[in-house]
């Protein structure tokens, strides 16, 4: 049988810790990909709905009918809509998830190095707090523009799980920001998302997963030289 840890030496045990740390994945890599696969698988269900629909519609008015029924294509906006709603509301939490992993990974490399607030007693929302909290005990400044991307994307997230998409709810400063981001727009009642604005999300979020993820492993060489780190 091995030795417990408690049992080694304490420059070794820190090794080994920081070993450990160093090689757990902030990413579910295989939970990105799916949502990449479903993001494209969805898209073909969504362009052969609408074609049979559109078809249906075509085949009613070719047949001279007085009143054409059009309430499929009315049903597949709707699937539409609460899709790409879903779509954006689950890229948000795979956000949080990552940076929250972060933090815990974070909190172990410098522990007893530096004096730590958490993250939860920093200033903004949850997304906010943890990236403060990376920048300051291990500095990840994160980059822009895809941060900032993802910031809009989480205020895109509050509106569609508070106000179910109501534009009336945002405010004209954020209705900019918003217009700024490729396949989404605020100049309707409610917002309206493409594909193509889930797929730029997504791009962001693999984006500041990649940075984050190098970033930990430069703190966890620097956590060997404890001066470094401070």
């Amino acid at each position: 049988m091995g030795r417990d840890t408690e049992d080694l030496p304490p420059g070794v045990e820190r090794h080994l810790r920081l070993a450990a740390l160093r090689n757990t994945p902030v990413l579910d890599t295989f939970e990105a990909e799916l949502f990449e696969w479903h993001s494209r698988e969805h898209s073909k269900l969504i362009d052969e709905m609408v074609a049979t629909e559109r078809a249906f519609v075509e085949e009613q008015a070719s047949a001279g009918s007085v009143e054409v029924n059009d309430s499929g294509i009315v049903a597949v906006e709707y699937y539409i809509k609460r899709a790409r709603y879903s779509d954006v509301i689950y890229l948000a939490s795979l956000l949080e998830g990552l940076l929250k992993r972060a933090c815990a990974t974070l909190r172990g490399l410098v522990d007893g190095q530096v004096p730590l607030f958490q993250p939860e007693e920093l200033k903004g929302d949850k997304w906010s707090r943890h990236q403060k909290f990376l920048d300051r005990y291990g500095r990840l400044s994160f980059p822009e523009p895809p941060w900032a991307d993802l910031r809009t994307m989480v205020l895109v997230r509050n509106n569609l799980v508070h106000a179910n998409g109501d534009t009336s709810a945002l405010s004209e400063e954020e209705k900019s920001r918003i217009r700024k981001q490729p396949g989404i727009t605020v100049d309707s009642p409610e917002v309206v998302i493409e594909a193509r604005y889930v797929e730029h999300a997504l791009a962001a979020f693999k984006s500041i997963a990649q940075f984050v993820s190098a970033g930990l492993a430069d703190v966890a060489s620097r956590a060997e030289r404890p001066r470094a780190i401070t």
